[in-house]
């Protein structure tokens, strides 16, 4: 189910067009309507006496046509509007334009406002911006009609693909669309940031590289969201709009490419030339007149899909439902009207399903770590006891040939060690009293083989409180084995605290007069057996040694 639900932040981008068409649905219920569009051409010589031509309203609510060759160089549009109920000012229509040109509006017989300045010979004096909203006169009687002329001029040629839209709606329903499109463009920020995310994390982890298009995908579908958000928020000069449309030219682009591209890729195709279908929406959408390129990158993606369910790929089933209900989006006005909830709802889950699928990819990598400290600690053990061993018997036999009560001794304190080393050694953790004993039993065959005096001090130790097994005795070693202490009588503290949730142990050993500090601190045998214990038995653990002052000091920090 994580795997599929990758899939779909990566079907839905082609869906962003569907915003484009929001308000196509979305303002039924106005109290104001659009009765009635005409159009007069007033590029030509003759332009005092063109009729105007009549421009079919297909939603009263709601006008949406391209400039190309609908929209003249110098036009005048008049605008029949009627009013369903009476309305006061308190709730007063405001006309949103979305026409990149320089216009004039007039209310009736009033002037109303511009966009720009016009001269009277329809010259620009100042160039208009690409968005405005005008408010209308109030009050308005209910089942009056109104008209509203805009005269206008636009640079564009016949070729461009702008669009002009004009949206009738109240001050209150203007202000819960601004709500509902800042909501939208969140979203967006938070799909580009996560792609950030995503990049970074590919980056760190070099066989996660599926994470890598996903990311991508993510930042370009956050630019996209800059784009849109400049074209229809921003109030930018309309000339520029040429300039934002080749960067939506080349995010869409980018977005037909990333989109199959990724699905292919976690839907692990083995064949090459099905990455030859990333082109494929680009063609399309030249070769039908109709079919934009990130509408024909949907339809792509659901014939991959079918595909894969046709080769049995795994989530292919998952993967061909959800582009299926993505390309509903395009049909269903409640989908188109509701984007915010949709795409919130998609970001819910797309975010906790990578967390999760990122949670259990690492608790799997920490896993073979620990498999692989286990098995390192299995080879230092045997390196360990052999040396002990050896080193022990070695002393057992120069006693027995020069004081034979006291090798008798040796013999039995050693035969005790071993008892305590096979009584916790295939334990993960043990008490630490037992430990503490360990340690003392191994000072003791020191004593003997070194004739000197050992003793282990203990400070703040619960008995009931747990640690690896020979950790602490492995410590002893080493300062035993790095530091020439003679015969003179020799103290180790091993001291404990507790706070926020954390034991720190630290290990005292006095500095010989000569050692060889220096070996030991690098990761000898006992070290790593050591490091390999704590990191089999807790998921969090510091360990950290060196010189400090007359002493050498062993922290251990563990939950």
């Amino acid at each position: 189910m994580s795997r599929c639900l990758i899939l779909l932040i990566l079907i839905v981008l082609p869906a962003l067009e569907a915003q484009d068409s929001r308000a196509e649905n979305g303002f039924v219920g106005s109290p104001y309507i659009f009765e009635s569009f005409r159009l007069t051409d007033l590029t030509q010589p003759a332009a005092a006496a063109a009729k105007p031509v009549e421009i079919t309203v297909d939603n009263p609510y709601y006008i949406a046509l391209p400039l190309q060759r609908n929209l003249p160089t110098r036009f005048q549009i008049e605008l029949t509007l009627v009013a369903l109920t009476d309305q006061q000012i308190d709730d007063s229509p405001v006309l949103s334009l979305y026409l990149p040109a320089t216009y004039e509006l007039s209310w009736e017989t009033d002037f109303l406002g511009r966009n720009g300045r016009l001269d009277e010979a329809m010259d620009e004096l100042s160039v208009g911006n690409s968005y405005r909203s005008f408010p209308l006169p109030t009050p308005l009687k209910a089942g009056a009609k109104y008209t509203l002329t805009i005269r206008g001029v636009h640079s564009f040629d016949e070729t461009n693909g702008h669009a002009m839209m004009l949206i009738l709606q109240t001050i209150s329903e203007r202000l819960a669309t601004a709500g509902k499109s800042t909501l939208i463009y969140c979203l967006y920020l938070a799909f580009a940031l996560f792609g950030v995310y995503l990049v970074a994390y590919s980056a760190f982890e070099k066989e996660r590289r599926q994470y890598l298009l996903l990311g991508l995908s993510c930042i370009v579908f956050g630019l996209y969201a800059v784009n849109k958000l400049l074209y229809y928020q921003l109030n930018v000069p309309y000339p520029y709009l040429d300039w934002i449309g080749i960067g939506v030219l080349f995010v869409h682009t980018c977005l037909s490419i990333l989109a199959p591209a990724s699905l292919i890729s976690l839907l692990r195709f083995q064949k090459p030339w099905l990455f030859a279908l990333c082109l494929v929406p680009y063609a399309l959408s030249k070769v039908i007149s109709d079919l934009e390129i990130i509408p024909s990158t949907a339809y792509v993606c659901v014939a991959i899909s079918l595909y894969a369910v046709a080769s049995k790929r795994p989530h292919s089933l998952k993967a061909l439902a959800i582009s299926s209900l993505l390309l509903a989006n395009y049909q269903l006005p409640f989908l188109v009207q509701n984007q915010a909830i949709g795409l919130g709802i998609l970001a819910a889950i797309l975010f906790v399903s990578i967390i999760k699928l990122q949670r259990m990819e690492s608790r799997k990598r920490s896993q073979a770590q620990l498999q692989n400290a286990r098995l390192e600690l299995e080879l230092l053990k045997s390196k360990i006891e052999p040396h002990f061993v050896l080193n022990s018997l070695t002393s057992a036999i120069e006693w027995i040939e020069t004081n034979p009560k006291q090798g008798v001794k040796l013999i039995q304190a050693l035969a005790k060690e071993f008892e305590l080393l096979s009584d916790i050694s295939d334990k993960p953790l043990i008490p630490i009293a037992i430990e503490i004993e360990s340690c003392r039993s191994y000072l003791k065959i020191m004593e003997y083989r070194k004739k000197a005096s050992y003793q282990i001090d203990c400070e703040g130790i619960d008995p009931e409180d747990t640690i690896p097994p020979a950790v602490l005795r492995n410590l002893v070693e080493n300062a035993i084995t790095h530091n020439s202490y003679g015969q003179q009588g020799i103290r180790f503290t091993v001291q404990q605290s507790k706070r926020a949730g954390e034991r720190r142990l630290v290990f005292s050993a006095p500095l010989g007069k000569t050692d060889s500090n220096a070996t030991s601190q690098r990761d000898g045998t006992g070290i790593r057996y050591i490091k390999a214990r704590l990191a089999e038995s807790y998921p969090s653990w510091h360990f950290e040694h060196g010189p400090e002052g007359e002493f050498w000091k062993t922290t251990i920090t563990i939950p």
